[in-house]
């Protein structure tokens, strides 16, 4: 214990040292950035949980200052990477469909050389050679880390990743290998680890409405759900995709007290 005396006292004196803000207010009762966790934001498909992932990391880099390396394995080249975050910092559009009719949505040059410079200077594309292969994407991450000082690490999406051989090893032991790589990465960089992954297939949709999905639902179920600290998704209940309400459920929190209590926020 005594190695852990200067933490303790400094416990004792200034309380614990909580979750970082995500500069949302309702969302901070559920969820709050914790260095050195590991952190599952889940959905099923076109339900935008890499949008909203995003946009809550372009938040915090604009609040305070936080900078991201991110592993996008189905970014199929950098100009639609950038054009994303950079479109999401200036709250415009790079082009419009119609400049009569939507010209006002569309950024100004400026606009675009402010939000190029800022998204350049936060964020980190990590293009491993073997981008599918889960060490090289780890030694990309410490290069990034090492080079540019980031605060988070993100990897979207896990079904991208190609499964290491490892012999005698079942697929959730795989998973839990996976998460446990991401949590000594984390503790190590002094880093936030953040997958964003799918899901199985909803039991049922009943009357257009897609079930609430629960921990158990994301890819590896309960091996997933017992390796990482927190777990986000991001829902739609009706069925139809052009349905623009979400909720945001926080399903699990490890430490509630520090990063906030599970819960819906719409």
């Amino acid at each position: 214990a005594r190695q852990f005396e200067s933490e303790l006292f400094n416990d004792l004196r200034n309380g614990d040292k909580k979750g970082s803000t995500t500069h949302i207010d309702s969302l901070d009762e559920h969820f709050t950035w914790m260095k050195k966790d590991v952190v599952v934001f889940a959905g099923y498909p076109n339900m935008g949980k890499t949008e909203f992932e995003y946009f809550l990391n372009v938040l915090k880099s604009i609040k305070s200052g936080w900078k991201w390396a991110i592993a996008g394995l189905e970014e199929k080249d950098g100009n639609r990477f950038f054009r994303k975050l950079i479109e999401m910092y200036v709250g415009k559009r790079i082009t419009v469909s119609d400049e009569r009719k939507y010209g006002q949505f569309k950024m100004t040059e400026n606009e675009l050389r402010t939000g190029l410079d800022f998204i350049n200077s936060h964020f980190f594309w990590v293009k491993p050679e073997n981008k599918f292969a889960k060490g090289t994407i780890f030694d990309a991450f410490d290069y990034t880390v090492a080079k540019h000082g980031v605060d988070g690490i993100i990897l979207d999406p896990f079904n991208k990743l190609v499964k290491e051989t490892k012999a005698g090893l079942r697929d959730d032991e795989l998973l839990v290998d996976y998460y446990r790589s991401c949590e000594e990465f984390a503790i190590s960089h002094d880093v936030v680890s953040v997958t964003i992954t799918h899901m199985n297939k909803p039991e049922k949709v009943v009357n257009d409405l897609v079930p609430m999905p629960t921990a158990y639902s994301i890819l590896g179920g309960q091996a997933t759900n017992n390796a990482v600290d927190e777990i986000v998704f991001v829902h739609r209940m009706s069925s139809d995709y052009k349905d623009k309400d979400r909720v945001i459920r926080t399903a699990k929190g490890r430490d509630q007290d520090l990063v906030g209590v599970p819960g819906d926020i719409t």
